[in-house]
């Protein structure tokens, strides 16, 4: 069982984080607890992803952290596929449910790098410096683009360039920037204290797995209670599902173009949806948040796969 678990970390994330959900849905006495939880459990999930990042960042070799060609040709293609979803979107009038699910595949391109992206690029044997210095890299881009292009689409939203880079920045700011520094400063000054937390081996791994698990149960609820019809949410799912995949093989494309496709495929593909709902609830249709909300089932489900293989691979040297 303990083997099942740690090889199959991820699939075991996710459904337990769905049977979690659905237990406090069914079961009338938990109704009460559950009301009480969920509020906090959202706002926990800043400071459990600064927690993985604080991690992370101890095994940071800060000596090679510069900006990479493979940054660069990520960085253009995702901003090049943004806006050809704001051509589209303008260029036919679309209105409506067509407008949402365009919407909503903008938000999963458009959104930066996951905190966990260089946890999973590390465990698959990409570069974890790199891996990490482009997860910085793409937040800053989303403080820029966004407040660009949103006000192209979603002309009624109250948005303002400043307001919203502002915004945006001091949630990246206290995200990112905070755990770098005290990363940094448990490096230089507490020797012992950063011996015994890089000396446990994966712990920013199953520190994912848990906020996976959560992350899970919240966007299990959040699909649950949807107005919209089975129909246009299947729609916006297999939309989610496209926009996966293309992003993965085109991350990987890219990557290998200049001899890191690991991170490549991660870095375009593994995206921050927690941010990524929370920015399409907030300026875009709120409908169209049900789009990141499937795009975090299924991304991990590819990185279940991955590392699946990555381990069959290693194990057996038939790959």
């Amino acid at each position: 069982m303990l083997k099942f678990i740690k090889t199959f970390t991820l699939p075991v994330s996710i459904a337990f984080g769905t049977i979690i959900y659905l237990i406090f849905y069914y079961v009338p006495f938990l109704d009460e607890p559950g009301d009480v939880l969920y509020p906090l459990i959202k706002d926990m999930l800043p400071w459990a992803m600064s927690l993985i990042l604080f991690v992370t960042f101890l095994k940071l070799n800060y000596h090679e952290v510069g900006i990479r060609k493979w940054h660069v040709a990520i960085i253009v293609a995702q901003l090049a596929m943004s806006l050809g979803c704001v051509a589209l979107i303008n260029g036919f009038g679309l209105e409506n449910e067509m407008k949402i699910l365009v919407e909503g595949v903008l938000i999963c391109i458009i959104c930066p790098s996951a905190i966990a992206a260089s946890v999973v690029a590390s465990k698959l044997g990409g570069n974890l410096t790199e891996m990490t210095t482009y997860t910085v890299l793409s937040n800053i881009v989303a403080v820029f683009s966004m407040p660009l292009l949103f006000p192209m689409i979603e002309k009624s939203a109250d948005l303002t360039f400043i307001s919203a880079a502002l915004i945006i920045l001091n949630k990246t700011i206290k995200i990112l920037l905070l755990p770098l520094l005290f990363a940094a400063s448990v490096k230089k000054f507490l020797p012992k204290v950063y011996e015994f937390i890089t000396g446990i081996n994966d712990l920013n791994f199953y520190l994912w797995a848990i906020m996976l698990a959560v992350v899970t149960g919240v966007t299990v609820q959040n699909i649950y209670h949807t107005d919209i019809s089975k129909v246009f949410l299947f729609w916006i799912a297999l939309s989610a599902a496209v926009v996966t995949i293309v992003q993965f093989v085109l991350g990987k494309w890219l990557g290998g173009m200049f001899g890191n496709r690991i991170d490549g495929g991660q870095g375009l593909g593994q995206k921050n949806t927690t941010f990524a709902i929370w920015c399409a609830f907030t300026y875009l249709n709120p409908v169209s948040s049900l789009a990141p909300g499937c795009y975090i089932l299924w991304q991990n489900i590819f990185n279940s796969w991955q590392l699946w293989r990555h381990e069959k691979k290693a194990k057996f040297k038939i790959w």
